[in-house]
């Protein structure tokens, strides 16, 4: 079984085969795999998702909305590989 890690490297390149450059998200979901490697989390769920896009104190909420957003993008192509990784819906 490949690690998130592992499933995030493989997205980063299909994404750049496809001429995306991706840098900033790619630094940005790595800081979300390590978190839920802290957690302890096989799988993403909105809950964690929610908490970590939140969890930066100073910034505006726009900030949240965009790593949530790249987490609901990579969490797109994680459930299509598994179904248990949760897709946070666009409204949050």
């Amino acid at each position: 079984m490949k690690s998130l890690q592992d499933h995030l490297t493989e997205y980063v390149a299909a994404r750049r085969a496809l001429g995306t450059r991706l840098q900033e998200p790619a630094q940005t979901l790595r800081r979300f795999i390590a978190f839920l490697a802290r957690r302890d989390a096989p799988h993403i769920t909105t809950h964690l998702a929610l908490e970590w896009s939140q969890q930066s104190q100073g910034v505006q909420r726009a900030t949240w909305a965009r790593k949530l957003s790249m987490v609901r993008q990579f969490a797109r192509w994680m459930n299509a590989i598994e179904p248990r990784h949760q897709i946070p819906r666009a409204d949050y």
